[in-house]
């Protein structure tokens, strides 16, 4: 009886703490997926502005660990050019990047997953068409707040928004408009 105890110990162990990795298409963010903990080894792409005076464009990388467990971030040291200013900890966001308009409101991609149900990477759907809301231009750089409900669907959508914050490069919030 007391070995079936260890040799469940053991399994259900290995179960919890040992990690699947998955490469990303991202120019090669490796994530270490377990139950409790999740490790991203980030090595992106960093969006390429302006070319040099020969019209070449130089590639520059994001590189930096994050260590989330059981789903809150403990570290990061990965560098990103929209940065959010102070988490809530009671509303769930994401903070992104612009990467096209249409008529429902944007697509938009995730530079850190906030306290929302985005990972890092990943395209977001933000349907802002029925809100008078702030303007938006490919790549500028925002924080989203929303009620949580996403739509099941490819991008996944982003619904209820209650508030869009267009930030600057530092992370200060420009503009802002929110939903009652």
């Amino acid at each position: 009886m007391k070995k079936r105890i260890v040799i469940l110990c053991v399994l259900l162990s290995l179960l919890l703490l040992v990690p699947i990795p998955s490469k990303m298409k991202d120019g090669g963010t490796v994530h270490y997926n377990a139950i409790l903990y999740d490790v991203y080894d980030v090595h992106r792409l960093k969006a390429a502005d302006a070319s040099d005076a020969d019209g070449a464009f130089e590639t520059e990388y994001i590189d930096g660990i994050i260590v989330k467990v059981l789903g809150f971030t403990i570290f990061n040291n990965v560098e990103s050019a929209c940065e959010h200013a102070q988490d809530d900890a009671q509303t769930p966001y994401f903070v992104g990047k612009v990467l096209e308009t249409n008529e429902k409101g944007f697509l938009a991609l995730v530079t850190d997953t906030g306290n929302g149900s985005f990972a890092v990477g990943e395209t977001v759907q933000v349907n802002t068409d029925l809100l008078e809301t702030v303007s938006y231009d490919i790549g500028d750089c925002f924080r989203i707040s929303f009620d949580g409900k996403v739509a099941l669907s490819y991008p996944p959508q982003v619904m209820s928004v209650t508030e869009i914050c267009k930030t600057d490069k530092s992370g200060a919030c420009v503009e802002s408009k929110r939903v009652e």
